[in-house]
């Protein structure tokens, strides 16, 4: 069960992140985001390990070279300790348009991490209970592998040299 939560808090957490970032594709860095497509300088990444779960805002901007081209750049915007972004940091970073969901998702994002933490709490519990179930089968059958944990008055074998 902690396994499966784990996959949809992934899950949710791309699907949340992909939705946000579909209408921050456009190359406009200074204007409103009336279409939908314009340029945000905030950025949210999901980056899931088989134990981890990371919910990284990133701050973009583009930088124009000697050369004349332009390079895009990119930083992650500190967290901090805790579930959550402060909300001045990303208050800082986003437009004034898209200040409202951004607060909303971070909302988002705080249950999920939080949640993350319980589902990894559960796995382990989890992995606990079926080693005792383990033990307690093999006792129950005979096989004691550890022989200082067995019952007062159960037979070991000794090695006589």
């Amino acid at each position: 069960m902690g396994r499966a939560l784990q996959a949809w808090i992934t899950e949710e957490a791309k699907r949340l992140a992909n939705e946000f970032m579909a209408t921050r594709t456009g190359k406009k860095s200074n204007s409103k985001n009336a279409g939908g497509d314009h340029w945000s300088d905030l950025a949210v990444r999901i980056m899931a390990g088989e134990n981890t779960l990371s919910i990284i805002w990133t701050r973009r901007w583009w930088l124009k070279q000697a050369s004349g081209k332009q390079r895009f750049l990119s930083r992650h915007i500190p967290k901090g300790k805790g579930p959550s972004y402060g909300k001045l940091d990303l208050k800082h970073w986003a437009k004034e348009w898209e200040w409202e969901e951004v607060w909303s998702l971070e909302e988002r994002f705080i249950i999920l991490r939080e949640l993350w933490g319980v589902a990894r709490s559960l796995h382990k519990l989890e992995r606990a209970h079926r080693k005792k179930e383990r033990q307690d089968s093999d006792r129950r059958a005979g096989f004691n592998p550890d022989p200082d944990t067995s019952s007062p008055g159960a037979a070991t074998e000794t090695k006589t040299g």
